[in-house]
C-alpha cells in the first residue's frame, strides 16, 4: 500500500502488522486500536489521524508528518523516528 491515499478513512481495529506503508496519506483517518507492529511508515502523512490505543511496536516512522495526530494510549515501544 505504499503511496496509497486514504483521506478520512475508517479502519478501527485493523491488523496491518509488517506492512509497507511508506509515503501513505492517512490524513484524518480513524484507526483506533489498530495493530501496526513492525510497519514501515517512513514519510507517511498521518496529520489529524486518530490512532488511540493502537500498537506501533518496532515500526519505522522516519519523516512522518503527524501534526495534531492522536496517540492517546498507543504503544510505541522501539519505534524508530
Amino acid at each position: 500500500m505504499s503511496r496509497a491515499r486514504l483521506l478520512s478513512a475508517t479502519m478501527n481495529n485493523a491488523r496491518l502488522n509488517a506492512s509497507i506503508l511508506n509515503e501513505v496519506l492517512l490524513m484524518d483517518a480513524k484507526a483506533g486500536g489498530t495493530e501496526l507492529n513492525d510497519v514501515n511508515l517512513d514519510n507517511a502523512n498521518l496529520t489529524k489521524a486518530d490512532f488511540s490505543k493502537s500498537i506501533f511496536n518496532g515500526s519505522s516512522m522516519n519523516g512522518v508528518l503527524d501534526q495534531d495526530t492522536i496517540y492517546d494510549g498507543a504503544k510505541l515501544e522501539g519505534v524508530i523516528r
